[in-house]
């Protein structure tokens, strides 16, 4: 009412609802959970973590420092936890085992980390990270 009354007219008229239907499920995450490495004193990782992704769909993940989302998103793309989360994964209905990078890039699954200058590296460097790991003592 105090919309209306500012601007003179309802915002329904000029941001109308919209139908909306739930396209088919991407991907699903049933009953997650993770260990890390070091835990702080009182601290548990969150378990039992379950979402759906339907086409047509943003999803974001919020949280603050520390709360999981981050080692969560790693262990789906197989980074840094292998071994160490549990879960069900399916990709388009069926079910995958997403414990390497390599099983969650042929199961479409990407991942851009929130430490994008720490963690990518230019091609340039990785050439001469190559390089070094040819050399013959």
């Amino acid at each position: 009412e105090l919309v209306r009354l500012l601007v003179g007219r309802s915002l329904d008229e000029l941001y109308p609802a919209r139908a909306r239907s739930a396209g088919k499920t991407l991907l699903r995450l049933k009953d997650a959970s993770f260990k890390l490495a070091r835990e702080s004193a009182g601290w548990q990782p969150p378990s039992g973590i379950s979402l759906e992704v339907r086409e047509g769909e943003i999803v974001g993940l919020a949280g603050i420092m520390g709360a999981g989302r981050t080692e969560l998103l790693s262990a789906l793309y197989g980074t840094g936890l292998a071994g160490r989360w549990q879960g069900e994964v399916a990709v388009d209905g069926r079910p995958v085992k997403l414990d390497s990078i390599d099983a969650a890039r042929k199961a479409g699954i990407a991942f851009v980390t929130d430490d994008r200058r720490g963690d990518i590296r230019p091609a340039g460097e990785m050439r001469r990270i190559t390089d070094i790991t040819r050399l013959r003592p």
